[in-house]
C-alpha cells in the first residue's frame, strides 16, 4: 500500500536542520512556539467535548487547511501529496477540492473518484496531476496505526492527516521519530479526552467553536454594503465561514520560552481554506469591514 512512496518526489536533505514554515493560518502561527510549523513534527488537534471526531468538525477542518497549505509551501520541493488515513470513512473529498484548485502550486483533482482510490499498486495513478490527495482506508485499528507510521516515514509526502482514537505513548514516540526522519508533518485529530494522555507532538491544540465570533460572521454576512477594499461582496464571503477558538494545551514546548497567547481566535473561509485576517480585533459589531482580507 505505502511501498509506492519511494516513487514520489523527495524533498528532505540529509543533514538539513528543521525548517519552519507558516501553517497558512496567521492566528495559529502566533500560538506556536516557532511561529509556524516545523517540518518533521507532529501536531495534535483536540476536538471540543460536544463535537465528534468527524469530517465536519472544527479540528478536522483546520487540520486539512494546514495540510493543503503545507503541500504548496515554497520550502517543499516538487508536488508532494497529502495523505489521509480514514478508517472511519467520514471524510468527504469534495469539501477540500476547491482548496486544492485555488492553491497556486497544487495540481487539480478532477473528481471524487480520483481521490478516493486506495493507495495501492493496482490503483495509484502515476501522473503528476493525481499527486494532490490520497486517501487510505485501513480495515482495522492495527492497520490504521501501521499506515500512519509508514506514511510518516515517507519523505515524498507533505502531510499525513489521521483520526487515531487510541495510540500508546510508545506508538506516538515512534510516529514522532518517523516524521523527524522524513520531514513529513503529521496532523492527528484526536478526541478531547486525549488531552489527559502524554504526547510526543510538538503542539497540541484544543479547538472550540466560538459562538460570539460566529455571530459576528453572520452579522457581516447580512450586511448589504461592499467596501472597495474587500475583494468581493461580504454577503458572499462570510456565509460559509466558521469561527473557532484555538488553545494551546500541551506539546513539547520549552517552559522557558513561554507562548505569549494562550488562545487565539480564528475565522476560516470554508470555500478557500484560508483564514479571514483583520476581522476579530474586537468583539463589537463591525460598522465597516474594509480591512478584512483572506490570508494568502
Amino acid at each position: 500500500m505505502v511501498s509506492e512512496c519511494s516513487s514520489l518526489p523527495k524533498c528532505t536533505e540529509e543533514g538539513a536542520g528543521p525548517t519552519v514554515v507558516s501553517s497558512g493560518l496567521p492566528s495559529l502561527d502566533r500560538l506556536l512556539r516557532y511561529r509556524g510549523v516545523r517540518l518533521g513534527t507532529l501536531m495534535e488537534w483536540l476536538e471540543s467535548d460536544d463535537e465528534s471526531v468527524a469530517s465536519a468538525s472544527g479540528a478536522t477542518t483546520l487540520a486539512l487547511a494546514v495540510a493543503v497549505h503545507l503541500q504548496t509551501t515554497n520550502e517543499l520541493a516538487g508536488c508532494r501529496p497529502v495523505v489521509l488515513v480514514d478508517r472511519g470513512r467520514s471524510f468527504y473529498p469534495p469539501s477540500v477540492m476547491p482548496w486544492l484548485e485555488q492553491s497556486t502550486h497544487a495540481t487539480s483533482v478532477k473528481d471524487s473518484s480520483s481521490v478516493r482510490g486506495r493507495h495501492s499498486r493496482g490503483n495509484v495513478t502515476t501522473g503528476r496531476e493525481e499527486h494532490s490527495l490520497y486517501i487510505v482506508y485501513p480495515a482495522n485499528e492495527a492497520d490504521e496505526l501501521w499506515s500512519i507510521d509508514q506514511l510518516l516515514r515517507c519523505s515524498g509526502v507533505a502531510a499525513v492527516v489521521g483520526w487515531p482514537k487510541n495510540v500508546s505513548s510508545t506508538g506516538m514516540r515512534r510516529w514522532q521519530m518517523a516524521a523527524k526522519s522524513s520531514g513529513t508533518v503529521g496532523l492527528l485529530v484526536r478526541p478531547s479526552h486525549a488531552r489527559r494522555e502524554p504526547t510526543w507532538a510538538e503542539a497540541r491544540i484544543q479547538v472550540e467553536p466560538s459562538p460570539a465570533l460566529q455571530s459576528r460572521c453572520q452579522h457581516v454576512a447580512s450586511c448589504k454594503t461592499c467596501n472597495a477594499g474587500v475583494q468581493q461582496p461580504v454577503s458572499g464571503r462570510w456565509i460559509h465561514s466558521r469561527a473557532f477558538t484555538l488553545m494551546k494545551v500541551g506539546g513539547q514546548w520549552d517552559t522557558v520560552a513561554a507562548v505569549p497567547e494562550p488562545s487565539v481566535a480564528c475565522v476560516l473561509d470554508l470555500t478557500s481554506g484560508k483564514e479571514h485576517v483583520g476581522f476579530h480585533g474586537t468583539m463589537e459589531p463591525p460598522k465597516c469591514q474594509g480591512t478584512i482580507r483572506c490570508a494568502s
